[in-house]
């Protein structure tokens, strides 16, 4: 290969490399029975998080009864999310999914815990978005996503879900600082 051959590919690899990603996958982690605990970053300056799942007695999808949220080790400092905030919750096989993706795009990092499948291999999550005036989570009920990704250049989280056969949706969210909204949703009817 030639010098100026060697510079084009070097130059092309640069290029693709600085382009921005459009899509982001959120990161996912697992609370695993029995203890149903899982530890994970907020933001740098702060101290690391616990998320305590308690789930109900039962056979493969056992209702959550109640998350609970905190700095790790400081039990004072721990919020408790439940039915009366209208957390709708259940467990996946003896393990809870959660994906931890900064929806907001504020530098903080959120929790999108898990509420349910569906078919074809559909998975629905509901927000909690950590809000850092108050050092606390905010659930927001409304709003479900289902296999969700964040659109990092219109700052909006994307959910693409099937419908088995027929067609796929996509819904795009908009978060502003602990509230959810829809910006749009579209369903496409799949070719055969």
């Amino acid at each position: 290969m030639n010098k100026l051959a060697f510079a084009a590919l070097v130059v092309s690899i640069t290029a693709v490399a600085a382009e921005p990603k459009k899509r982001l996958e959120c990161t996912r982690l697992e609370a695993a029975a029995p203890s149903l605990v899982l530890e994970f970053e907020v933001h740098p300056k702060l101290p690391r998080y616990e998320l305590k799942v308690d789930a109900e007695a039962g056979e493969d999808f056992r209702r959550v009864a109640q998350l609970t949220v905190g700095p790790k080790g400081v039990a004072d400092k721990a919020q408790t999310i439940g039915a009366d905030d209208e957390l709708d919750a259940m467990l996946l096989n003896d393990t809870y999914p959660v994906l931890q993706c900064d929806v907001n795009f504020d530098g903080y990092q959120d929790l999108l815990v898990f509420s349910m499948t569906g078919t074809p291999a559909n998975e629905w999550f509901q927000f909690l978005i950590f809000d850092p005036l108050k050092g606390r989570f905010v659930l927001s009920p409304k709003e479900l996503v289902g296999n969700p990704q964040l659109d990092v250049g219109k700052k909006q989280v994307v959910g693409e879900v099937g419908s088995g056969c027929c067609s796929t949706t996509t819904t795009r969210l908009k978060v502003e600082k602990t509230r959810v909204r829809k910006v749009s949703e579209k369903n496409v009817p799949l070719k055969p």
